[in-house]
């Protein structure tokens, strides 16, 4: 996963390190999430000098932008019907909350390609594997990933000090021969700020 850029506020502050709040889920039968806070490094402001006469002044520091994971489920497709010639979908759901959240300041919300070597993911059981995906969108076309290889990640100005809750939408797609009995992938969820 690339390192997400440092983010700065004028030339006169010193680069920072963004914190990696982390969730990683299961999809599937058991729909479960663990979930955890990772951090990836402190933000430091450098302290900016004004001159005026002979009287240095330091500008008052700005408040670090903080993110932490409230509660996390993911979708739970339940039952799968080989013979339907629909697709199995299903919508989990993420509770996030940010504190000093100042005005140009935005989060990226990622997911990793759980079981899969790409974001053509699928769920296993054992050797036996079922195809799905999980989606920025009701209509399911957007497919939620890092933001590479065609993929898209959430990314808002989230409000400061509101817990907000995001949908993640998922999809079996129609007549997979599979074997019967419970299919599950580890997700992680990571936001970058």
């Amino acid at each position: 996963m690339a390192a997400a850029p440092p983010h700065t506020h004028g030339a006169c502050h010193a680069p920072t390190r963004a914190h990696h709040p982390v969730a990683g889920f299961r999809t599937g039968s058991s729909g479960l999430w663990q979930t955890q806070d990772v951090t990836g490094g402190a933000r430091t402001l450098a302290a900016m000098l004004l001159a005026a006469l002979s009287l240095a002044l330091a500008a008052p520091a700005r408040a670090m932008i903080a993110c932490s994971i409230h509660s996390a489920a993911g979708p739970n497709f339940g039952r799968y019907h080989l013979l339907s010639s629909a697709p199995n979908d299903s919508a989990g759901l993420l509770e996030f909350r940010c504190d000093g959240v100042e005005p140009g300041d935005a989060i990226r919300i990622e997911l990793d390609r759980g079981n899969s070597n790409s974001f053509q993911r699928f769920m296993r059981q054992n050797r036996s594997r079922i195809r799905y995906n999980l989606y920025l969108d009701a209509a399911r076309t957007r497919i939620w990933g890092d933001g590479t290889r065609g993929t898209g990640v959430h990314q808002v100005r989230p409000p400061d000090g509101i817990a907000v809750s995001l949908p993640i939408y998922g999809r079996i797609p129609a007549r997979q021969n599979v074997q019967p009995g419970p299919y599950t992938d580890h997700v992680v969820l990571t936001i970058l700020y």
